[in-house]
């Protein structure tokens, strides 16, 4: 199947996100890529036997991840992953992202729904966010690329837009 998109490519808003490797959630206050205002997007995963498993992904605008991982709201989701996984440990994995556009608030929830959203499906068994899996607000064209650490099965490219054939 080729496809072409039907807009230019440097009409796709363009995206690099560089993923951290991953380090154990109790560490999350002694590493300063947590403790840092570039810190966008990060990541709960899973690790039983060096392998990792895609639990959530999720970004802050506001806040440190570090301060964010310990909000209640993710304290639950914490336990629900722990209960759930009881063989595998907690690690964060902290995504930088590079783009050509201005940073924006919209750039990021953009983004943060598109990861989401190619990661319901069935490569992604244990996913466990529910916002964005089935819909977004999405109406610009993406192109997205994650770079560093992708052993949990994220896709190295995603698009969205139109294409045609």
């Amino acid at each position: 199947m080729n496809y072409k998109p039907l807009y230019l490519e440097e009409d796709f808003i363009s995206v690099v996100i560089n993923w951290s490797n991953p380090f154990l959630l109790e560490q999350i206050k002694t590493k300063s890529i947590a403790n840092h205002e570039q810190g966008y997007f990060y990541k709960l995963l899973g690790r039983k036997n060096d392998e990792y498993e895609l639990f959530y992904i999720g970004q802050t605008q506001s806040q440190y991840i570090s301060k964010r991982l310990i909000n209640v709201d993710h304290k639950n989701k914490q336990e629900r992953f722990r209960k759930d996984y009881p063989n595998h440990e907690l690690c964060v994995s902290v995504g930088t992202i590079e783009s050509p556009n201005k940073i924006k608030a919209t750039l990021i929830n953009n983004v943060e729904s598109l990861l989401i959203f190619s990661c319901y499906n069935d490569d992604f068994k244990h996913f466990g966010n529910i916002k964005s899996t089935l819909t977004h607000k999405v109406i610009r064209n993406y192109k997205i690329v994650n770079d560093g650490f992708k052993q949990d099965g994220m896709y190295k490219e995603i698009a969205f837009g139109l294409f045609y054939k």
